[in-house]
């Protein structure tokens, strides 16, 4: 509908750089109306936005207290008329063809409302999410997550709290579901996400604007971008925030004065002085579009009544980007663990039992390293629990002579004792059972991770096991029903702190990691030399310290993949098994449709290419969730299906084989 009422008051300027050090200034010129001046209603506005769609085209859309969100043309003409409730805060997420998300807080209801907009045929289409507050609600900003697209809001509260909240829709019936809530403090007035970067940039009063990482995953990386004085540049409290994403900069209002300010990563703040007035007006909020390389710039003044206009030519984009950055891709997590029962950084490294007459009955083994060993089934419910005390890494063997008889072994390095704990697994129910408490007597007094070595060449088991000094011991066990023994057969060292490690049985190598270097590989032998060889290191910036677990997707012949946890930026690395060659990396996700976080901070991980069936067809990963989102809680597991990570890859499917 086209309303031919007209709020916008136009002064047509240059923008330009001269005369003004470390800033920007839209010059000086003759306001007049762009057309028509009949009135309507004041809109009692305090947030704009200015799109352009690739087309040239280009929409104003203004916040109304009266009637939702209005829509203009670039006219000046109102075309629509959103309604989304008693709206002072909005923010959108639309694509080149201005079709996308508008998401806004109605202040009569409380709720954030959200609807799905295409602005060129002026379509508008209202998604009722379930929600529920306790607090009231003060501002809103979109987020949309890269790679996954996947879309967030992020929603702040009287109660100085900002919610971020994932949309989920199961069976048609959309919700928002909370993933985090960040303790910010009271007062933010605005807020605005950088999708690429993944950033969140927060307007709080008497601070000025922090930044915190948008992806819950990682730390909040909590930090003041820019302060109000007298410790910063800004003058006054900001009442708006919008990241410019095609000119990757953050467009900053300041409350009751004609200044603007400009941030990017290249130049810093830049201060943007807007045309002065006759009239007395003070502006709350200024946006820019940029369609065919012209700078169109608008402001709402404090009382909301009046859109001002202003024609400049278009920002230069700044590089964000680092250029040599390693392309991450994104997978989803299938199913989630129940969670450990002890509090705090519990949960560590896990390693998946295949049951080989029912692979849908296999089990997980896992640790919670403050009390002991936990069996799962491959829905995530604990089937078992052993207290052990202070176990930390784990590993199994499958068909190992004990006696008469051949058993399923497991190991399990134990730091309340100073040893390392064997296990057998039954293999009809998964039941584990120790069989030795004390089966390799360390003289490390906290002996760390662990992994198990069955030499191709002499059929024996063997147990490397290291400290935090860099130690690494390797012995043989002596199996015995009644009685499990072990001699030291090696030992070499790393220069820094180890943890994880996996031996390749039939390539008779060792890989290590060196949390705060990288992977390094050896000849597992007893007899071998020691000699070191690099895999890759935080150098490449494949891997961001510290590294963690390790672990092989088996192939036929050398066919296969290492993985290995890098816990600095939440991500996973993966190399070729037979040359050690990089593939890629990617990182574990949420899972809308299943209401399942995605993991971070991950310590120990263990894969499997067994067929396990259903979503596990072809293999199954197991990692360490940091930080349980959705609701937090305690620490978990994460199984991701490998399939997920052969398409996010573009991976060739190899001929999985399964150590049995």
């Amino acid at each position: 509908m086209n309303m031919k009422r007209n709020l916008f008051i136009s002064a047509l300027a240059a923008l330009t750089t001269a005369g003004i050090v470390g800033g920007c200034q839209l010059q000086d010129s003759t306001l007049q109306y762009l057309s028509s001046s009949e009135s309507i209603e004041a809109l009692e506005s305090k947030r704009i936005r200015a799109v352009a769609a690739e087309s040239g085209e280009h929409w104003v859309l203004a916040s109304s207290e009266s009637h939702g969100v209005v829509v203009f043309d670039q006219q000046g003409d109102q075309v629509s008329r959103l309604s989304l409730g008693e709206v002072q805060s909005f923010d959108i997420r639309l694509d080149a063809s201005a079709q996308g998300w508008i998401a806004a807080v109605d202040e009569k209801s409380n709720q954030l409302r959200l609807a799905q907009l295409d602005l060129p045929e002026q379509n508008f289409k209202e998604i009722n999410a379930q929600q529920r507050w306790n607090s009231e609600l003060t501002s809103v900003c979109l987020y949309q997550q890269p790679y996954t697209n996947q879309l967030y809001s992020f929603v702040a509260t009287e109660a100085g709290l900002v919610h971020q909240m994932m949309l989920v829709n199961v069976q048609q019936n959309p919700s928002w579901v909370e993933v985090r809530a960040l303790a910010v403090g009271p007062e933010v007035a605005a807020c605005s996400a950088n999708d690429e970067q993944q950033q969140l940039f927060l307007a709080q009063l008497g601070v000025g604007i922090l930044t915190v990482n948008a992806d819950e995953e990682a730390d909040q990386g909590r930090s003041i971008l820019q302060a109000q004085t007298p410790l910063g540049k800004l003058t006054t409290a900001v009442s708006d925030i919008q990241w410019l994403a095609d000119k990757k900069q953050l467009l900053i209002t300041e409350e009751g004065n004609n200044k603007a300010w400009l941030h990017s990563l290249r130049s810093g703040l830049q201060a943007l002085t807007l045309p002065a007035s006759d009239s007395d007006w003070e502006i709350t909020s200024v946006s820019a579009a940029f369609p065919a390389d012209q700078g169109l710039w608008y402001a709402v003044s404090d009382e909301g009544d009046q859109i001002l206009h202003f024609v400049g030519k278009s920002l230069p984009a700044t590089n964000s980007i680092d250029n040599h950055q390693v392309i991450t891709a994104y997978v989803a997590a299938s199913v989630e663990t129940d969670v450990v029962s002890s509090y705090g950084d519990a949960a560590d490294d896990p390693e998946v039992w295949v049951n080989a007459n029912d692979p849908a009955q296999s089990r997980i083994l896992a640790t919670d390293k403050q009390a002991g060993l936990i069996v799962y089934d491959l829905q995530g419910k604990q089937q078992q629990f052993i207290a052990r005390g202070k176990v930390n890494n784990v590993d199994i063997r499958y068909g190992v002579q004990l006696g008469e008889k051949l058993v399923d072994l497991a190991m399990a390095t134990n730091r309340s004792t100073g040893a390392v704990d064997i296990f057998t697994i039954d293999p009809d129910t998964g039941l584990v059972k120790l069989l030795s408490a004390n089966a390799v007597k360390t003289d490390f007094e906290d002996p760390y991770g662990g992994c198990l070595y069955q030499s191709p060449q002499s059929g024996d088991v063997h147990v490397f096991v290291n400290e935090k000094s860099g130690r690494y011991q390797q012995w043989q066990l002596m199996l015995e029903e009644r009685r499990t023994r072990a001699r030291l057969v090696r030992s070499f060292s790393l220069e820094g702190q180890p943890e994880g490690c996996v031996a390749d049985d039939q390539q008779q190598r060792l890989y290590v990691g060196q949390e705060d270097y990288g992977v390094w590989s050896l000849d597992a032998e007893p007899e071998a030399n020691t000699d070191l060889t690099l895999v890759d290191n935080i150098e490449s910036g494949r891997l961001v310290a510290d590294i963690e677990g390790l672990s092989l997707y088996l192939g036929e012949g050398e066919e296969g993949y290492l993985v290995v946890s890098s816990q600095g930026d939440d991500s996973y690395a993966l190399y070729k098994r037979d040359n050690q060659e990089f593939v890629g990396r990617f990182k574990v996700t949420a899972n809308a449709r299943k209401g399942i976080d995605g993991s971070s901070e991950t310590d120990g991980l263990a894969v499997t290419s067994a067929n396990l069936g259903g979503e596990f067809e072809r293999g199954l990963l197991v990692v360490q969730d940091g930080r349980n989102l959705m609701p937090s809680q305690r620490q978990n597991f994460k199984l991701v299906a490998w399939e997920g990570i052969e398409v996010a890859l573009q991976l060739e499917p190899v001929q999985a084989v399964s150590r049995r």
